[in-house]
């Protein structure tokens, strides 16, 4: 399934999630039974949005704020995965919003961030005794 179509899935342990055949986590270590082999650059993606568009839409699934931080994830995702990466560490992001002449009330523009490193995860190898 390409990672476009994939789902996120949240996983048990605090701070991961699994988005299709990559590892994200916010943690900076890999997960029990995985280390890893190799990493490669900082991965990073943004998307700006027009804040009165995305605070008054929610009937319009695409514009609403978690669409757009899920786009974004996606994009950081796809990024690792051209990379060569099967996995994100130390996931970080940021919701910025510029509010721009100060006399307003209302932002004008939120602008999602996310970055983290892009890794090669492989299984550990298991230390099996072997008896005689």
């Amino acid at each position: 399934m390409p990672l476009s179509e994939t789902s996120a899935e949240h996983s048990a342990q605090r701070g991961t999630l699994s988005y299709g055949p990559l590892y994200v986590s916010t943690r900076s270590e890999p997960p029990p039974g995985k280390q890893v082999e190799s990493d490669s650059k900082i991965v990073w993606a943004s998307t700006t949005v027009d804040w009165l568009h995305v605070s008054h839409s929610q009937d319009n699934v695409d514009l609403r704020l978690e669409h757009r931080i899920e786009e974004t994830k996606r994009r950081l995702c796809e990024q690792a995965a051209s990379n060569g990466c099967n996995a994100i560490l130390g996931l970080n992001f940021s919701l910025a919003r510029d509010r721009g002449d100060k006399a307003l009330l209302e932002s004008r523009s939120v602008t999602i961030a996310m970055l983290g490193q892009c890794v090669v995860l492989r299984d550990t190898e298991s230390k099996s005794e072997v008896l005689f």
